[in-house]
């Protein structure tokens, strides 16, 4: 028979404020046995518990910007979505990328299609003419694939 043990409410409310704490601080998720390998409670972040949709998407403040990225890598959901775009197949983008699974490239573009809209003013918002329009700057296209910038005001 499995050894049973007790605690005070007291005890109980201490110790799961410990353990948030600890899980909101190091954002490294708790697992919580009675038997076996196999958790039987896992506590996550609010922020990791949304991403759990998307198991290999995530997002860190510190890394581009917030953005969601797939886990371990630097690489934007965006990023694999403009490849896509420009008919790159998801075995083009695993040659280029070989650190990547197909899995996660799927689930980044699972992603998008979830959260498209998001996906798309970030997409919009990266495009060259709007990255220089608060700079004063224009694009001036003169051939195909190259364009000078120039100040709003030049002719």
């Amino acid at each position: 028979m499995p050894e049973t043990a007790t605690i005070s409410a007291t005890d109980l409310r201490r110790k799961t404020h410990d353990v948030i704490q600890s899980v909101y601080y190091t954002r490294q998720p708790v697992a919580v046995t009675l038997h076996g390998k196999r958790p039987t409670v896992v506590i996550v972040s609010y922020d990791d518990w949304q991403g759990l949709e998307h198991f290999y998407i995530t997002r860190h403040p510190g890394i581009s910007g917030g953005e969601p990225i797939i886990r371990g890598t630097r690489i934007t959901v965006q990023r694999i979505v403009e490849l896509v775009k420009a008919g790159e197949s998801v075995q083009d983008i695993l040659d280029a990328l070989p650190h990547l699974t197909a899995a996660q490239v799927h689930d980044a573009l699972s992603y998008y299609y979830d959260h498209q809209a998001e996906i798309d003013r970030l997409i919009e918002a990266s495009q060259p003419e709007q990255v220089l329009k608060p700079l004063g700057l224009r694009l001036e296209r003169v051939a195909e694939g190259i364009a000078f910038a120039r100040k709003a005001t030049d002719r």
